[in-house]
C-alpha cells in the first residue's frame, strides 16, 4: 500500500510556469500595498478604487496567462500526446476570454469605465477563467493519476491512496509515500 500527495505532486506544472507565477504574485503585493495605503488614508478612496480596479484586472490577465502558459507547455510536452488535441480545444475556447480580458485592461487603463459594466465585464471574465482553471486542473490530475499508477506497477504497490491534508499516524513498513517518485514521473511528461 501507497499514498501520493496530489496537492504536492501538482507542483511539478506550477514550477513549469513558475515566471508567469511570480507575475501573479507581485500584482497580490500591489493589491495588498495599495489596501494598507488606502487604510493609512495616504490615497484618496476615488484613487483606491481605480487603481484596485487595474490591479484586479492585471492580477486576472496574469493568472490567466499562467494558465495559458500552462497549456501551452503541455501541448508542447511529449508525456501530454495523448491528450493534446484536447489540450489545443482547450486553449482555442479560451481565446475569446484572453482577447476579452486585453479589452478589460485596456478599458480600464484608459479611465473611462462604468462601474457595472466594468464589474460585469470583470465577473463574466473572471467565471470564464474560473472554468478554464478547472479543465486545466481536472487534465493536471488525470496524469497525476497516470504517474501514481506507473509508479506503482514499478515498486509493486497493490493500493494507492490519494492524501488530502495530513496523515495522523501510518505504518512506514506497510504503507509508502510515492509522492516523489510521481513527481519526478511527472517531470519526466514536461520537456
Amino acid at each position: 500500500i501507497a499514498y501520493v500527495n496530489a496537492q504536492d505532486a501538482f507542483t511539478v506544472f506550477t514550477d513549469a510556469v513558475k515566471d508567469l507565477r511570480q507575475k501573479a504574485q507581485e500584482k497580490q503585493q500591489e493589491i495588498s500595498q495599495l489596501q494598507q495605503d488606502f487604510l493609512a488614508s495616504k490615497i484618496s478612496k476615488d484613487d483606491y478604487q481605480k487603481q484596485n480596479d487595474l490591479l484586479q484586472v492585471q492580477l486576472l490577465q496574469a493568472q490567466l496567462n499562467i494558465d495559458i502558459g500552462t497549456i501551452d507547455k503541455l501541448i508542447a510536452a511529449p508525456g501530454f500526446s495523448d491528450m493534446r488535441s484536447d489540450l489545443q480545444q482547450l486553449k482555442d475556447e479560451a481565446q475569446p476570454v484572453v482577447d476579452e480580458m486585453k479589452n478589460l485592461v485596456s478599458t480600464v487603463q484608459t479611465g473611462v469605465v462604468d462601474p457595472t459594466d466594468f464589474q460585469n465585464r470583470y465577473t463574466q471574465v473572471k467565471n470564464a477563467f474560473t472554468q478554464l482553471d478547472q479543465l486545466l486542473t481536472q487534465a493536471a490530475t488525470s496524469k497525476i493519476v497516470d504517474a501514481a499508477k506507473q509508479v506503482a506497477v514499478k515498486q509493486g504497490y497493490d493500493l494507492v491512496l490519494r492524501v488530502e491534508n495530513v496523515i495522523v499516524y501510518r505504518n512506514t513498513v506497510k504503507i509508502t509515500d510515492i509522492t516523489d517518485p510521481v513527481k519526478t514521473e511527472l517531470a519526466s511528461y514536461l520537456p
